[in-house]
């Protein structure tokens, strides 16, 4: 299977993050228990920086990031000595950036500001938390995840289940499947209500560690949250046959098939395939004639040729020959007819494979013209018409191939036609 699950990766889009409304929280969080935000800045900033952190904050509340990315990096410069207002204004654009979708220089911003190691506590975290999703939408697995790792160890703030959900994906990027699954977990106790892209990558990490039995509950529960998905029933039906279950698998995508949930050719083949070894062949040609009749697959001659193959094992032989009538109509018809004849053959109904044994000498491109002019005496044998069968085992013996049998078969009539006369 490649690559047949997504993983869900939350983004920390412009409505998902702490913008200018934020940069007042810092200040807030900065200044200690009952103190304003304009006491603390007087506290830490000056008053002509905190008007001017200010003004910034007031760009973006205002949706103008660039304005405010200018004011800040001049800010920056003014205040770039001083650990804690460098890492205020850091922290500011970082959001700023954030907010403009820009997320590397968000990120440098971020990095930039907890260097600094000026920050309290609760900024501190909040700047870790963002800094540790926003590692993981840019694929910076190993940062994302000591970052999230500290974050969550640090037991400040509850976790959100978006914030196990993105460290799920770190994991998985990794290939630690145990944290991973553990993880996704966790995010999925905590959400009332299913999210379909939450188990998604959960059945992904189960079925990349192998862990089959595990993978098949999932998707058993995924199918009774949405059974309309086609793809559930057939990732199910994959892990059993994964797991060698045969049986198993043939009996979910039945199951899906008449509850019209799948949707693919490749999965109705299966199907199909999976009737024929698994004895139930009469089951796998309704489905293939059901399936034709109703252009859920292609009315082409592999398709036709399987349904013949179908009905003869289940040895319902008028509808194997009428199956192989619509392989006829895209070539070969000489052998086709060929084949129909040998069917015939097999329930001893002579003069119908006489019948088709003509056609299939008519059409002519036979891989063995011998074989059918044997047939053709054989036939005529059987009908007790030996004059008739003479003259086809004659030409059968005219080809290499059949000339030694044809030899044979003349004998026997020849004795045969004696006794009777």
């Amino acid at each position: 299977m490649t690559r047949l699950f997504e993983s869900s990766r939350p983004s920390l889009s412009r409505r998902g993050t702490t913008t200018a409304a934020g940069l007042a929280l810092i200040l807030v969080l900065s200044a200690g228990p009952g103190m304003s935000p304009a006491a603390a800045a007087e506290k830490s900033l000056s008053q002509a920086h905190y008007e001017k952190l200010s003004a910034a904050r007031d760009l973006m509340n205002g949706g103008n990031y660039a304005t405010a990315v200018n004011k800040l990096n001049a800010l920056l410069k003014q205040v770039y000595d001083d650990d804690y207002s460098a890492a205020v204004v850091l922290q500011a654009l970082g959001y700023a950036h954030l907010n403009n979708d820009l997320k590397p220089l968000a990120i440098q911003d971020f990095e930039r500001s907890l260097a600094r190691q000026a920050l309290p506590a609760a900024p501190t975290r909040d700047v870790q938390h963002v800094l540790g999703r926003l590692y993981a939408e840019e694929g910076r697995y190993d940062k994302a995840r000591a970052t999230l790792e500290d974050w969550i160890a640090a037991r400040r703030q509850d976790p959100s289940a978006a914030d196990y959900i993105s460290l799920a994906n770190v994991y998985a990027q990794l290939k630690d499947y145990d944290k991973g699954i553990a993880a996704i977990k966790k995010a999925l106790a905590m959400n009332a209500e299913a999210n379909e892209s939450h188990y998604r990558l959960l059945v992904a990490m189960q079925y990349q560690s192998k862990r089959y039995e595990a993978a098949t509950d999932t998707l058993k529960t995924m199918i009774e949250h949405w059974p309309g998905k086609a793809r559930y029933w057939s990732q199910l039906a994959n892990i059993y046959l994964q797991a060698g279950d045969n049986e198993k698998a043939h009996s979910v995508l039945k199951l899906a098939y008449y509850e019209d949930n799948l949707d693919k050719t490749s999965d109705i083949l299966s199907l199909a395939r999976l009737g024929m070894t698994t004895g139930v062949p009469d089951q796998a040609a309704r489905v293939l004639a059901d399936a034709l009749k109703k252009n859920r697959i292609d009315s082409n001659e592999q398709n036709w040729r399987l349904l013949a193959q179908a009905w003869r094992q289940a040895n319902e032989m008028p509808q194997a020959i009428a199956a192989l009538d619509h392989v006829a109509a895209f070539g070969n018809e000489g052998e086709v007819r060929m084949r129909q004849a040998e069917l015939y053959m097999n329930q001893n109904s002579w003069r119908q494979v006489l019948a088709y044994v003509n056609k299939a000498i008519a059409a002519g491109d036979l891989g063995s013209p011998g074989k059918a002019y044997l047939l053709k005496g054989m036939a005529y044998t059987r009908l007790n018409d030996y004059e008739q069968s003479l003259a086809a085992l004659r030409q059968a013996g005219q080809y290499q191939d059949m000339a030694g049998q044809a030899r044979q078969w003349s004998q026997y009539v020849e004795k045969k036609k004696e006794l009777d006369s």
